[in-house]
């Protein structure tokens, strides 16, 4: 993720410099002035644009490494922006049945599923997730909920969560994501689970 903002950050910088370094004749009409100058302007805000998600992505990135670090949750490592030495794709996300240890993170308990899937590059979704329930009214106190990962194109996904019964209660968007594969939990009594540990 960190990896393409910073090539797109080079190639808007390159462009940027470029048009910076345009000398307007002075015989062009003076539309064609403008208009080099408001492209330019607008691949300055790019720039700009560009570096503030840099900068936000790495806060993050810090700020996860911080988390595993802290609470010694998982053998996830983020290098260069990117999830290594972990399975995106959950192979071995069908062997948890039950649950007899439960996790405590700053945000909630969860199974030994769930902490498979954090282990594994999703922690940002579970994480996501728990914060979400505990800070929005409308999904605070729900007896039962589904949180649902689901995949767009690209690097994009969006978080669902609803009751049980279809009805959407919350929705996130994902503008970047190494994710692999949808993920699918439940919540219930105060704790995060798959669905084979209910």
């Amino acid at each position: 993720m960190l990896e393409w903002v910073n090539q797109e950050l080079e190639k808007a910088s390159t462009a940027f410099k470029m048009l910076n370094d345009v000398n307007v004749p002075a015989t062009l009409p003076p539309q064609f002035e403008q208009d080099v100058n408001y492209v330019t302007k607008q691949t300055g805000e790019a720039v700009k644009k560009l570096i503030e998600m840099k900068a936000k992505l790495e806060k993050r990135i810090t700020m996860l490494q911080e988390e595993v670090v802290r609470t010694g949750q998982g053998q996830a490592r983020v290098e260069h922006g990117r999830s290594v030495g972990v399975d995106l794709e959950l192979k071995n996300i069908g062997q948890y049945y039950g649950s007899e240890t439960l996790y405590q993170s700053r945000w909630g308990r969860y199974t030994e599923g769930v902490k498979y899937v954090m282990d594994n590059g999703y922690a940002w979704f579970v994480n996501d997730a728990l914060i979400a329930i505990n800070s929005k009214p409308s999904l605070h106190g729900q007896p039962f909920l589904v949180i649902w990962l689901k995949l767009k194109e690209g690097p994009t996904a969006y978080m669902v969560i609803d009751d049980g019964n279809g009805h959407i209660l919350y929705t996130q968007d994902y503008v970047m994501t190494d994710a692999k594969v949808p993920v699918k939990l439940y919540y219930e009594n105060r704790v995060m689970m798959l669905p084979g540990e209910r």
